[in-house]
């Protein structure tokens, strides 16, 4: 992406056609000498340094996510893919490249080309100042050779530089950029706050330019300002997006250049009734190209490891590119909510979840707002037609059960976890269960731990139930079992713990493990041998081989079948 600012677009452009781009003030002088610098017209670049932008990445934490969520990935995702993790790194500043190198001429040539604006990107690295915009550009020694090679050419030009975004800097650094900046000064080509004090916007090109030399203005972000008398202040001269309160401007967020053209208008004919200097942000974005499929590449690989509502906040809202990616790549959508606020949610279901609710596969509720918030919305459940897990704690019996009940009409639910309150109807909770048409785990928590309740639900003689492994955490006995077997007759696995809430700690009541149908196996600690011989003779017909053994408190039976 290409961004071209154009400063102090305000009552006065002039027509450059035909002309040497290279001298195209001087060339108008007689034109320009009584307009004052707030009256004339400047073409300016953005990020104007990095041109020519290395592998390396010196400033990555400074702009946070998503940059910095894709990074720490990386080296997840090599392990993951078993790509080097070298590669990856090339990959992702591939992707950084194609999104931060705003123009692709060195200093000197943009000079040459017309524009008279530059926008600097400081980063201290390795002992030196560079450009950056996440990755390393060329050294500021480098862009300031350039700038005072086109000054010493030329007569009659004005260079505006505004060097911002600092990282990385104490007071060496900045001794550092006052020494690299002074010869401007001692040079007597930079145009000073102590020569020209009071608003620079009102003084005149005639006396900006006297003695007819080549001149240049340098505006320095205020936390890095050496000299106050030689270098103008970043809050007053630079461009918006570097923090002036004076001049006037907004980025359009759109590669659509009809919109792009009628919103900087509209900024232009504001900045004119109030009066401001514009700065208008014009944006040009060549054609996508093999770079951009790699990042995107990239971006879809990190989404993977990534809870939805992780990419939500870290990617959706940075631009229609990353909005589309979130929304309409084929991503498995993982909702996974214990704690936010009830406007944060509202925004992350509005934004990403209502439009993909047929996408979401793993749904894990928690929050009683948010489980409420569902529920509330019975058709958004029975939509979510891709759902394959299912976790909810923390809610109330009334809603669990609306949930349950609705839950027959997802086709791929195969996994349900569920925390039961105390007070809940427990029969009507099994039964809405075993009704689930492709569930195969199922695993319950129960508040409220007794048995006696129980004894209400009748063995059943017809059950289809799909479920292999079921772990409940209850305080039941044989008999209590051998009714729950009843409704799943196709159960590999099934655990019951008890808790002792003397001290707190669960409590191994009874394992059953059924193995192909070729063995069974049980383990207790809590439940009488004679209970458990009589639950064995009832369960294992046919039987070859009986082994019985006791691990300290804990009885433990094999039972093989002919």
């Amino acid at each position: 992406m290409i961004r071209f600012i154009s400063l102090f677009a305000w009552i006065f452009v002039v027509v450059v056609q035909g002309t040497n781009y290279k001298t195209w003030m001087a060339d108008n002088a007689p034109l320009l000498s009584q307009k004052t610098l707030g009256n004339i017209s400047l073409v300016a670049t953005h990020d104007s340094g990095t041109y020519n932008l290395t592998n390396t990445l010196i400033n990555l934490d400074s702009y946070g996510p998503p940059l910095t969520t894709l990074y720490n990935a990386l080296d997840t995702i090599a392990n993951w893919t078993g790509e080097p993790l070298s590669d990856l790194i090339g990959l992702f500043a591939d992707g950084v490249r194609a999104a931060s190198k705003c123009t692709t001429k060195d200093i000197y040539s943009q000079l040459c080309d017309g524009n008279r604006g530059l926008d600097l990107r400081l980063s201290v690295y390795n002992g030196n100042i560079y450009m950056a915009h996440v990755l390393q550009g060329p050294s500021l020694s480098i862009v300031l050779a350039e700038v005072m090679q086109f000054l010493n050419e030329t007569t009659g030009e004005v260079v505006y530089i505004t060097a911002g975004h600092p990282y990385g800097f104490n007071q060496t650094y900045i001794d550092l950029l006052d020494s690299l900046l002074n010869p401007f000064v001692k040079g007597g080509f930079a145009i000073t706050p102590a020569a020209y004090p009071g608003n620079l916007l009102t003084y005149t090109y005639g006396q900006l330019v006297n003695n007819s030399r080549s001149r240049v203005i340098i505006v320095l972000d205020d936390t890095i300002n050496p000299n106050n008398n030689s270098y103008f202040s970043a809050s007053t001269y630079s461009p918006p997006d570097g923090g002036s309160n004076t001049l006037c401007g907004f980025y359009t967020d759109s590669d659509n250049i009809t919109v792009v053209i009628t919103n900087q208008t509209a900024n232009y004919i504001h900045c004119g009734t109030i009066p401001a200097p514009a700065a208008i942000y014009m944006t040009l974005t060549p054609s996508t190209g093999d770079t951009a499929d790699l990042a995107n590449e990239l971006i879809l690989e990190v989404f993977d490891n990534l809870d939805t509502y992780q990419i939500y906040e870290s990617f959706f809202h940075l631009n229609i590119r990353f909005q589309n990616l979130c929304t309409h790549a084929n991503l498995s959508t993982q909702v996974g909510m214990s704690s936010v606020s009830k406007t944060t949610f509202q925004r992350y279901y509005d934004d990403l979840i209502a439009p993909n609710k047929h996408r979401i596969q793993s749904l894990h509720l928690s929050n009683p707002f948010i489980s409420d918030f569902f529920i509330s919305l019975l058709e958004d459940i029975k939509r979510c037609s891709q759902l394959q897990t299912l976790t909810l704690c923390n809610i109330e019996y009334d809603c669990l059960e609306t949930v349950l009940t609705a839950a027959v009409y997802l086709p791929n639910l195969s996994s349900l976890s569920i925390c039961v309150n105390s007070q809940s109807d427990k029969i009507t909770i099994y039964k809405l269960i075993f009704q689930l048409p492709v569930l195969k785990y199922c695993k319950m928590t129960f508040q409220d731990q007794g048995r006696d309740f129980l004894k209400l639900l009748s063995m059943s003689i017809n059950s289809s139930s799909l479920i292999e492994r079921l772990v409940i955490s209850d305080n039941y006995d044989y008999s209590d079992i051998d009714t729950i077997l009843s409704y799943v007759p196709r159960i590999r696995y099934l655990s019951v713990r008890s808790q002792n809430l003397l001290v707190m700690r669960d409590i191994l009541g009874c394992l059953v493990i059924f193995s192909d149908l070729t063995h069974m196996s049980i383990i207790t600690n809590c439940l009488s041998p004679i209970s458990t011989e009589e639950f064995v003779k009832k369960h294992s017909h046919q039987v070859g081989t009986r082994h019985a053994r006791k691990l300290g408190k804990i009885l433990f039976y094999r039972i093989y079948h002919i």
